[in-house]
């Protein structure tokens, strides 16, 4: 994919995102099936989540999974991967975040309770 493409793309995803919440987000862009993905710190996953559920530009209360990939030999190990639909703007949206075996994670059941 283009990097000019990518760019524009992330800068247009950013702008929608809340300037309160741009501290809490690493980079966030549109994947190839135009969904929106956000990468978010770790710490600040639950943030995230409350933001995309509640927000009306959003409105991303349904989610679909969770699943982790695992990544032998680096710094942050495990990739998590929560992907929330959003009902009434009929997309998906994507939280990435980055934990390791030390490191807690940030639990999202309190948001969506069926990620128990």
């Amino acid at each position: 994919m283009d990097n000019n493409l990518v760019y524009s793309e992330t800068n247009a995803l950013s702008t929608v995102i809340d300037p309160a919440l741009r501290g809490l987000v690493v980079t966030a862009h549109t994947s190839w099936e135009n969904s929106p993905v956000i990468a978010a710190y770790r710490a600040r996953s639950l943030e995230i989540a409350t933001y995309l559920k509640l927000s009306s530009l959003f409105s991303a209360n349904n989610p679909l999974d969770c699943y982790v990939i695992d990544r032998l030999g680096d710094k942050y190990r495990f990739t998590i991967v929560y992907t929330v639909q959003s009902f009434n703007n009929n997309y998906l949206v994507r939280i990435i975040t980055k934990t390791n075996d030390i490191l807690p994670l940030v639990s999202l059941q309190g948001v969506y309770p069926s990620l128990n």
